[in-house]
């Protein structure tokens, strides 16, 4: 469950944002890791990631994957498709500036070359089926102009 730019665990991430402030002091860090500990120790990987993925910001303001579908596809999370649910997921590490970055609605090549690598990953990890990853190949993202 780790992510590699910050390298914190979805433990950990769930803790800071739930009980903790945004300063990085080592006291912070102490406290976190406490938490992480006892949160590890008292609620199942699957609520866990269920909680994370309610409080988690994917946009300045805009918490949980519920809202995110909303501001950035103008639907429901339920409704995303493949490659809009890669999307969101990969907005994790530095939403504040990738929110910028799309805010025209439009991504650049690059972005879209790092959707497809990953939706390819998903299908050979047997994450989604072939005909979800050609579909998300094919797609277009449909992110909303927000300017």
């Amino acid at each position: 469950t780790k992510h590699t730019q910050g390298a914190s665990t979805i433990t950990q991430q769930a803790a800071r944002n739930l009980f903790l402030g945004l300063d990085r002091t080592a006291a912070r860090k102490l406290q976190e890791a406490f938490i992480a500990t006892r949160i590890d120790a008292t609620v199942g990987k699957q609520r866990l990631l269920e909680v994370y993925l309610n409080i988690i910001e994917l946009a300045p303001g805009v918490h949980g994957i519920e809202d995110a579908a909303q501001f950035y596809f103008g639907k429901g999370a339920a409704d995303l498709s493949p490659l809009q649910a890669t999307h969101l997921a990969m907005l994790a590490p530095a939403p504040r500036t990738y929110s910028e970055r799309f805010v025209s609605g439009e991504i650049d090549d690059a972005w879209r070359d790092r959707l497809h690598d990953q939706l390819r990953r998903m299908a050979r990890h047997h994450v989604i089926d072939r005909r979800a990853m050609i579909g998300g190949l094919r797609g277009e993202l449909g992110l909303l102009d927000r300017r």
